[in-house]
């Protein structure tokens, strides 16, 4: 929180903004969008960017919704100390910076406490990376110092700054990983709790195509990470004929968990086809209707990850100096090597 700027910095933000203040506000997803010229391509008209005109003549954003029901409790909380709070504190943002909105004391205090949101959010991300790698089997010498890798060493520190969809997919994604691991690690023990952790697995997988569709890439990855007790039989040519005969014995006391998590995860999807069916007229179209679409060269990509100002690694890089100093010092390369050695591979 003390790096954060306090404001929306970026028209995307702004759109997923309004769209919290519209569910809080009025209960919709309807927007009012940005008057001005933003992020529209070459050739629309400005004002156009965020947004796309649903089957009912309204204005709706066309990313994911996830961190707008996200951020409803900040904004509560905003809206509800707005007459309280000092009016110093409503002037906590200088006023020469850039903001999309009208200056005013309580539209500023309501962006600034719905921008922080990602510095809780981004947290909990690295809190859940530390369960995880001690779930697994690393040292916990090895996962804290890990997170604190992560938190201070990484993208995820600069993206906390922003009010983009990329820190709560980390953690809602992560957040499945560590489910999965859990159930892993219970089944033996404690199978109906094992199930319980598929299904928040699942649940959390579904949530993900709420926050970016693109999120939906992971699931394959997550699916192989639930099913890979299945292939850890026994090795050797003798076990090859009963290879088939294994995984489905192994299934069997997953089949409860596995068959809640994938009806979760296809509920979440649903959801999210039926609301652009709702909104657009059309289960497969997100609002963007052809026009954001475009190639972007992969070395392209990687200068602008590479170098960009506001999001880029080498925003971190004086950071990343200073999280290995901390990390370094009691941690040499031999407790590296000791806490690093994972027990489930």
């Amino acid at each position: 929180m003390w790096t954060a700027p306090g404001r929306i910095q970026f028209p995307d933000d702004e759109i997923v903004f309004q769209t919290t203040a519209s569910l809080v506000e009025r209960g919709s997803f309807a927007i009012e969008g940005i008057a001005h010229r933003t992020g529209e391509p070459p050739g629309r008209p400005p004002g156009t960017f965020g947004w796309a005109e649903g089957r009912d003549g309204r204005r709706y954003g066309f990313f994911g919704h996830g961190l707008s029901l996200v951020a409803t409790p900040m904004y509560a909380l905003a809206r509800a100390t707005a007459p309280r709070v000092p009016f110093a504190w409503t002037r906590a943002v200088r006023s020469d910076h850039f903001t999309f909105h009208a200056r005013e004391a309580r539209a500023d205090w309501l962006h600034l406490m719905v921008s922080l949101t990602h510095c809780f959010v981004t947290a909990a991300t690295a809190w859940l990376l530390v369960r995880w790698l001690a779930w697994v089997g690393f040292s916990g010498r090895a996962a804290l110092w890990t997170g604190v890798a992560y938190a201070t060493g990484t993208a995820a520190w600069p993206y906390a700054r922003t009010f983009l969809s990329e820190p709560l997919s980390a953690m809602v994604l992560l957040a499945a990983a560590v489910a999965i691991a859990q159930a892993h690690a219970l089944r033996g023990s404690r199978p109906g709790a094992a199930d319980r952790r598929l299904w928040l697995a699942g649940a959390a997988a579904g949530f993900a195509v709420h926050v970016h569709v693109l999120n939906l890439v992971a699931w394959p990855c997550l699916a192989a990470y639930a099913l890979w007790p299945l292939g850890a039989g026994p090795k050797g040519q003798e076990s090859k004929g009963r290879f088939f005969e294994t995984c489905l014995k192994r299934l069997a006391p997953m089949r409860r968990g596995l068959v809640g998590a994938a009806l979760l995860a296809g509920l979440g999807l649903g959801l999210v086809l039926l609301g652009q069916w709702w909104r657009f007229g059309d289960p497969l179209e997100t609002g963007r209707f052809g026009h954001y679409s475009a190639w972007t060269w992969p070395w392209t990509g990687l200068w602008a990850q590479m170098l960009a100002p506001g999001r880029s690694c080498g925003c971190t890089r004086r950071r990343r100096r200073w999280g290995w100093w901390v990390c370094g010092r009691p941690c040499d390369a031999r407790r590296l090597r000791r806490g690093w050695r994972c027990r489930c591979w």
